[in-house]
């Protein structure tokens, strides 16, 4: 180890952040910016969980009734996860992982 380096990252050109939406273009949206600036953030513990992603509005698409792959076919299986994954989500993440269709499977304090 360099002693005589403190183990911080310091940039010498600080730069402004470039909004999402001019990176994007014309394929932005609401949802995408918010769950990209909600993905990348520096700090891990302030990130969103996988099952935070999961539940997050950019993938409602997914969860409407008779949603389909572009291609036609039927999705896989999306909303077969486990209680104790469900348990491991934030409650106010259940009940958008797991449309209430597909509930019957589970006992109903999960998504309470």
């Amino acid at each position: 180890m360099n002693k005589e380096h403190d183990g911080q990252i310091k940039f010498t050109t600080q730069r402004a952040a470039k909004p999402w939406e001019d990176v994007l273009g014309e394929r932005s949206s609401p949802e995408v910016v918010d769950l990209l600036s909600k993905l990348l953030v520096y700090e891990p513990l302030k990130r969103l969980s996988a099952l935070e992603i999961c539940a997050h509005p950019f993938f409602d698409s997914l969860r409407e009734e008779g949603a389909k792959l572009p291609n036609g076919d039927d999705l896989p299986p999306l909303f077969n996860f486990s209680v104790e994954e469900l348990n491991a989500a934030p409650p106010s993440a259940r009940s958008k992982l797991v449309p209430a269709r597909f509930r019957n499977n589970y006992d109903a304090a999960l998504f309470v």
